[in-house]
């Protein structure tokens, strides 16, 4: 952070801009030089200056910091230590007796300012808070910030659309994008080629068929459109298939690849790199209102994925020994939440169903045959320009399948399968796949006699509750609903429907 905002100090400073330069220079009216060489710190004409500049105050719980906004572009805490470094600079720049490191004029101007700026808050608290509003992408529009300019994704009636536009042509919105967002890429929108791009080989081999990759793809270019819907899942989980049939980790599957990927483009995003061991009390300390992406990696059996639920409605971000929440982030501005693991999370109960979003790739690669042997060289490492413009070409079209079909969900049916007849047996998936019902009712003993006979022989009562939980455990994993009663001689019968959207209840 410190190196992002020295550098846009120092380019704010040297740029070549006559107009620019001519507004600069009038930090030398900001002081005077008086009798026996007393300097006198004019503290109203320094917080105009800095005012006209650009600069605003900024509170970040109890502290008071700096932002800068230029050209649409807004760098946010700015500390006093840069200020007063900035200021200096400036004065050495333009003013002649200040030039000598042994001048008295700059000695007598370096107490001054280094009391008035580090040490007092009378110049800052001059300044204004930045009223501007921070741009947010539409549900039809994707923007992609590079150093030398604008991309813009729009998708109408079906129809894509990608044009670039100057970062003067985005300061007219009167909103701001934080620097930090900005993609430290030269992107050269004259030869888009993202069918050449290797990471688009990449995210083929991971997926199994066409709906698949449109899967992956999507979900790729949500997490690039800072638009937020409460209609949108409030969780994304990734996972692998082999994870996902035994309940257990499998490595290198490239999961990291794909979490790799959104980096570079949410860069102020937090890693959570080790889920297992965050605060349960506190799990969205480490939140701050510029991050888009909030990521939890390695994720256990038993992460409580509901303690994330309370996302819908914004975030308060707390921190363990205060007693209230340092700040409120709002919905709309706060972070997409993604999570990486290697185990079985959520159901399909109507509980979870519309909170979690599934993003599930396949087993190509693993521990014994990584990407670099696929590709002979290590993605994102050894990308030369050519190589990353055509990553970033791809991640434009994934940005525009997203606008054009939204999220499209997958699942492998003998995955699924395979899951459920782990958990059940093998005859039981079979009579759910090519015999069983919906909406029709079932004797629950008749039924356990018939799949589970062995276990019914033993005890038809046993069998009758092993065979209830497969039942609802199939129900669940559906998306269905499971009604008993009791009839005839006090026997239970059973029935499952689909789930009435609108009344919430079974289908009658």
């Amino acid at each position: 952070m410190d190196n992002t905002i020295t550098q846009c100090l120092e380019s704010f400073l040297f740029s070549n801009n006559k107009s620019k330069d001519k507004q600069l220079s009038k930090i030398i009216n900001c002081y005077s030089v008086g009798d026996k060489g007393r300097v006198i710190l004019n503290t109203l004409m320094v917080a105009n200056y800095l005012s006209e500049l650009g600069f605003y105050q900024q509170k970040v719980g109890d502290k008071i910091l700096f932002s800068l906004y230029y050209n649409g572009v807004l760098t946010t805490n700015i500390s006093r230590d840069h200020i007063y470094s900035y200021l200096m600079k400036l004065i050495i720049k333009y003013d002649p007796n200040a030039k000598n490191k042994d001048s008295q004029v700059l000695n007598k101007l370096n107490i001054e300012l280094n009391k008035h700026i580090k040490k007092e808050t009378t110049i800052v608290s001059n300044l204004d808070v930045c009223m501007l509003k921070e741009y947010r992408d539409t549900k039809n529009t994707t923007r992609f910030f590079f150093k030398n300019l604008i991309v813009v994704v729009e998708v109408k009636n079906d129809m894509k659309n990608i044009k670039t536009e100057n970062y003067n042509e985005f300061a007219k919105r009167k909103k701001y994008i934080n620097s930090s967002k900005i993609i430290d890429f030269d992107y050269d929108p004259k030869n888009p080629q993202p069918e050449k791009s290797v990471y688009a080989e990449f995210v083929r081999k991971v997926t199994n068929e066409s709906k698949h990759y449109l899967s992956v793809v999507t979900s790729i270019g949500f997490f690039l459109n800072s638009f937020k819907s409460k209609k949108d899942p409030v969780i994304f989980i990734l996972s692998d298939e082999n994870s996902q049939l035994k309940n257990d980790a499998y490595g290198q599957s490239g999961k990291s690849e794909i979490l790799e990927a959104g980096l570079q483009f949410a860069v102020s995003s937090y890693f959570f790199e080790n889920a297992q061991n965050f605060n349960k009390n506190f799990p969205f300390q480490n939140i701050r209102p510029e991050h888009d992406l909030f990521i939890f990696g390695d994720a256990p059996k038993d992460f409580n994925l509901k303690i994330m639920y309370e996302a819908k409605r914004g975030i308060d971000v707390e921190q363990k020994g205060r007693s209230k929440a340092d700040f409120f982030i709002q919905f709309e501005y706060s972070p997409k939440i993604l999570v990486d693991t290697n185990f079985r999370l959520g159901s399909n109960k109507s509980s979870d169903k519309g909170r979690i979003f599934r993003i599930t790739i396949n087993n190509y690669f693993d521990a014994d045959y990584t990407p670099i042997e696929e590709f002979k060289h290590e993605l994102f490492t050894d990308w030369d320009k050519t190589e990353w413009n055509n990553f970033y070409s791809f991640m434009i079209e994934c940005a525009a399948s997203y606008l054009k079909y939204g999220l499209v969900k997958y699942s492998n049916p003998k995955i699924e399968s395979k899951i459920l007849a782990t958990s059940t047996s093998s005859k039981f998936v079979e009579y759910m796949s090519n015999s069983f019902e919906l909406d029709k009712w079932y004797v629950l003993p008749y039924l356990a006699k018939e799949i589970i006979e062995k276990t019914y022989k033993e005890s038809p009562v046993k069998a009758s509750k092993v065979l209830l939980n497969w039942l609802q455990q199939y129900a669940d994993d559906k998306g269905l609903n499971l009604t008993k009663r009791k009839g005839a001689q006090n026997k239970k019968s059973i029935k499952i429907s689909k789930i009435n959207l609108f009344t919430n209840r079974e289908n009658q």
